[in-house]
């Protein structure tokens, strides 16, 4: 009978452990204080910066030779993350999980246990003192 009782206990604490890993929450990182999206600031210009999907994550490439420090950094005017720096001709790879928009809410990345379809990446910009700075969207090819 004790037998019974712990194996039913071990089939549930699995069955919660399997459903707590499906959860694809959003990760809010140092520096990002989620907010709505500023649609009265200007366009200033584009950076050759170009941003390419790969699954749930984005990867920054930049060509430039100017050094991008401290930004906060929009997708689809919607999700949000800081950015500490991207250096001239560096690259840098970014979990969507840690873009949120001013809910709180997580950028719909993915992933093998996700239940909801990987929203695309169409428009990425850089918020500066200035205004907001296009990047270089590039879509995601099909595998």
């Amino acid at each position: 009978m004790n037998i019974g009782r712990a194996a039913a206990a071990a089939a549930m604490s699995a069955t919660a452990l399997f459903q707590a890993s499906c959860m694809t929450g959003g990760r809010l990182t140092e520096g990002t204080e989620p907010r709505p999206y500023p649609y009265d600031a200007e366009i200033v210009h584009t950076l050759d910066v170009q941003v390419f999907r790969d699954g749930s994550h984005i990867e920054l490439v930049s060509h430039t030779t100017q050094s991008l420090d401290d930004f906060d950094l929009w997708l689809n005017e919607r999700y949000l993350r800081h950015i500490d720096t991207l250096p001239p001709g560096a690259s840098l790879k970014l979990s969507l999980y840690e873009f949120l928009d001013e809910y709180g809410e997580p950028f719909r990345g993915g992933g093998i246990w996700s239940t909801n379809l990987p929203e695309p990446v169409v428009k990425a910009e850089v918020q500066t003192a200035e205004g907001l700075v296009g990047l270089i969207s590039i879509p995601e090819r099909d595998r």
